[in-house]
């Protein structure tokens, strides 16, 4: 939200009451916008779940990363569900025509494997 200086989060699961409240970041200057990176884009060796790009009213960006603490060096498969994928489940053609489709899924190990090949 614009000029709030909080960013609450929370836990979603598959089991009842599905929500949870975790903790609240709060910091002295607000925000003007937000932007999140998405999953394929975090840095699993940091076991990193989260990363906010936050706007601020002063005219620049604070990166905010949100991390797991884990002993094990190892990727944690727990941490990372199938993510979006960057490929269309639908061409635009298909799209207008009346179709639809579930969005497809990349393992997110799969493009860090991918990220660590490019680099």
């Amino acid at each position: 939200v614009q000029g709030d200086c909080s960013i609450r989060y929370f836990e979603i699961t598959d089991e009842e009451p599905f929500v949870y409240f975790i903790d609240t970041l709060t910091s002295t200057d607000p925000q003007r916008g937000m932007g999140w990176m998405p999953k394929r884009g975090l840095d699993v060796n940091q076991n990193e779940i989260a990363r906010f790009y936050k706007l601020h009213t002063r005219g620049f960006c604070e990166v905010i990363s949100f991390t797991v603490p884990r002993k094990s060096a190892l990727y944690q498969d727990d941490l990372y569900p199938d993510t979006a994928s960057d490929m269309p489940a639908l061409s635009a053609e298909e799209w207008m025509s009346g179709k639809n489709a579930p969005p497809l899924l990349n393992l997110v190990s799969d493009a860090v494997s991918t990220h660590d090949r490019i680099r």
